[in-house]
This record gives C-alpha cells, structure tokens and sequence, in this order.
C-alpha cells in the first residue's frame, strides 16, 4: 500500500492578482449572464500579454467578455466564440451580422409587459429576430436568465390591458 504525503497549500498555486471587483472591470457584453467571466478578466489579460496568441477560443462564451476584452483590447487578433446555447448563439450571430438592423430594432423597442409577453411567446422567424428575442428576453429578465417560466423584472412597466 503507498502513503502519499498529505497536500499542503503550496500544492496549489494561486494568482498574483489580487481578486478584483466586477464592477471595476469595462462591461463589454451587452448580455447579463449568470456565471460570467467578468471576474477573469485581469488573469485572462495578464495570461494574453504572455502567451502572444493571434487567435483566442473561448468555449462556452456566453456573455463573451472573454472575447470581447480580448479583440477590444488587442490582446488577440482573433477571437471565436463557441456557444452551445441556440438563444445566446443566436444573439452572438445577429450582433456580428446584422448589428445595424438589431440596433434600429432596439432604439425603437417600448418594454411593456404585454410587449414582452408577445417577445416571449412567439417564436423567432430567423435568426436576426432570436437574437433581438434573446436580448430582450436577457436584459429584462431577472438576473438575464432565458429560461422559460423565468420572471421578468418589476421595473417593466404594466400594460392597460393584462
């Protein structure tokens, strides 16, 4: 039988950066995002400045401020953003390909509670209206949380009629 010596604490390094308060860090990502990473963002940067890589993969991007801080920052040339999530995927398409249109759609939207009811039960015809549905559903949901049955937040005003 092998006795392995216990683990102590210098088994596992830690940072050299002090943790850091989100709200100190630029909030790229237009979307709300339960988990994100907005708190990696100082060893993501400081990783970057070492690894002089032209291309970043960010694996379940969700919010993307991976992503985003990279390119923004030109820490990486590149960024791919991987998302499993069809709505969040969907959001991440229509801004890259069709942004102007989802900013138009977005000056001009009124978020009543009948409004977004309608938003919430109406399937996206393409893929330019789910991303606005996702963003939408994302920035007046409680906490940015897309799941059905997921409460919007009581700043949303009432409508006459519900």
């Amino acid at each position: 039988m092998t006795v392995h010596a216990p683990m102590s604490h210098a088994d596992f390094p830690t940072s050299r950066i002090p943790v850091v308060n989100v709200a100190s860090v630029p909030q790229r990502s237009p979307l709300r995002y339960p988990g994100g990473k907005t708190w990696l963002i100082p060893h993501i940067r400081e990783w970057l400045k070492h690894t002089k890589s032209e291309i970043l993969i960010e694996p379940f991007a969700g919010g993307a401020v991976v992503s985003l801080t990279s390119v923004m920052e030109k820490l990486t040339d590149f960024a791919v953003m991987i998302e499993i999530d069809r709505d969040v995927a969907a959001f991440w398409r229509s801004a890259l390909e069709s942004g102007p249109t989802l900013q138009e759609w977005i000056s001009q939207f009124e978020p009543t509670l009948e409004r977004l009811q309608e938003i919430e039960k109406s399937p996206p015809e393409n893929v330019t209206k789910h991303g606005f549905r996702t963003l939408v559903l994302n920035r007046t949901r409680r906490g940015g949380v897309l799941a059905s049955g997921a409460s919007f937040g009581d700043y949303i005003p009432k409508c006459q009629d519900c």
